[in-house]
C-alpha cells in the first residue's frame, strides 16, 4: 500500500463553501453532524466537505462553546484609531465647506483639531455613510 493514498474513498461531496454562501450556522451544523455519522472520522468530514482539517477543528470549537454564528472581523480594541469625537468634528468641516480630503490642508492648523492632515483622507473613506450630507 502506498503512502498518502486513501484507501476508504467517501461518496458524495457536499460543496462547504457554496452552502456557507446561503446560511453559514447551517454549514457548521452540518459538519458536527456529519462527524456523529462516521465515528468522529475529522479527515473524512474534512474531504467530504471540501475543506481544511484546521476548519473543521475550528467548528468544533464553534459548537463547545455554544456559538456558530459569525463573529464580527472588527477588532475589539483600536488602539490608534482616531476617537469618534474628531471624526465628527472633521465631517462637519467637510460638510461645511463642502471639500473632500483638501479640506484637511485647511484644517490642519486648527487648534481644536489636532491630528496629522493626511488623516483626514482615512477618516473621509471610513466614516462614507456620515459624512453624506443630509438634503
Amino acid at each position: 500500500m502506498k503512502h498518502g493514498l486513501r484507501t476508504h474513498q467517501a461518496t458524495g461531496k457536499i460543496d462547504y463553501k457554496q452552502l456557507r454562501k446561503i446560511n453559514p450556522e447551517a454549514a457548521r451544523r452540518a459538519v458536527p453532524e456529519y462527524l456523529k455519522t462516521n465515528n468522529h472520522n475529522i479527515s473524512e468530514a474534512a474531504y467530504i466537505f471540501g475543506i481544511n482539517r484546521t476548519v473543521v477543528y475550528d467548528i468544533i470549537n464553534k459548537e463547545r462553546e455554544g456559538d456558530l454564528k459569525d463573529r464580527a472581523r472588527v477588532p475589539k480594541h483600536q488602539p490608534r484609531r482616531t476617537p469618534v469625537a474628531i471624526e465628527d468634528k472633521v465631517i462637519e468641516v467637510k460638510n461645511k465647506t463642502r471639500r473632500g480630503p483638501a479640506v484637511g490642508y485647511l484644517a490642519a492648523n486648527v487648534d481644536w483639531l489636532d491630528i496629522y492632515y493626511r488623516s483626514f483622507g482615512n477618516i473621509y473613506s471610513q466614516c462614507q455613510n456620515r459624512s453624506q450630507k443630509v438634503m
